[in-house]
């Protein structure tokens, strides 16, 4: 997977991202749950071609910070997922 920087300041990141719209849009969707998050948002310049880009924007800290901290939480529910599926059909 790629991730290129297409825009940043202080409290503003756009990250072009080399990845399924499922994937960007699990991003965004977690960096709502976050209380300095005031814009999360992905956009794609055409539905068939083009890579989606990611739109964040905090009201405090790094925008980078908060990115990292939602990828750390998604990581940890698949595991809790991992967990509870694997659990669920032992044989």
């Amino acid at each position: 997977m790629d991730v290129k920087t297409v825009g940043k300041s202080d409290n503003l990141l756009k990250l072009e991202i080399d990845a399924d719209v499922g994937f960007v849009n699990l991003l965004r969707t977690q960096l709502w749950k976050r209380e300095n998050v005031s814009l999360s948002a992905f956009r794609r310049d055409h539905p068939y071609v083009g890579k989606p880009q990611l739109i964040l924007k905090v009201s405090k800290g790094s925008p980078s910070k908060a990115l990292k901290d939602s990828c750390k939480e998604i990581l940890e529910t698949a595991e809790d997922f991992q967990k509870a599926f694997t659990k669920a059909f032992k044989p």
